[in-house]
């Protein structure tokens, strides 16, 4: 898990090694804000997994990397592998 670290987040994210978003909004509005994923190559496609509301108001968003399954080629991250496995038995 990595805490406000745009720099580390892009770099991960740009090598494929990370599984799961958590992105938290916040009901607050900013003039000005940072980045979340400065410095992207190429554009990453994310699915919404689910959504969790805390009693703050604050707002979970929860995703995964959305990676076709191309000519039978299994592109899913091992975490999903491993889930999927553990669920067939």
């Amino acid at each position: 898990m990595i805490y406000g670290s745009t720099g580390v987040a892009s770099t991960l994210t740009e090598l494929g090694l990370i599984d799961e978003y958590r992105i938290f909004v916040n009901p607050i509005v900013l003039g000005k804000g940072k980045l979340m994923f400065k410095g992207l190559n190429n554009r990453k496609t994310l699915k919404l997994v689910t959504t969790k509301m805390f009693a703050s108001d604050l707002v979970g968003l929860f995703y995964h990397l959305d990676k076709p399954n191309c000519n039978g080629i299994d592109h899913k991250s091992p975490l999903e592998r491993i889930r999927r496995d553990l669920s067939s038995n």
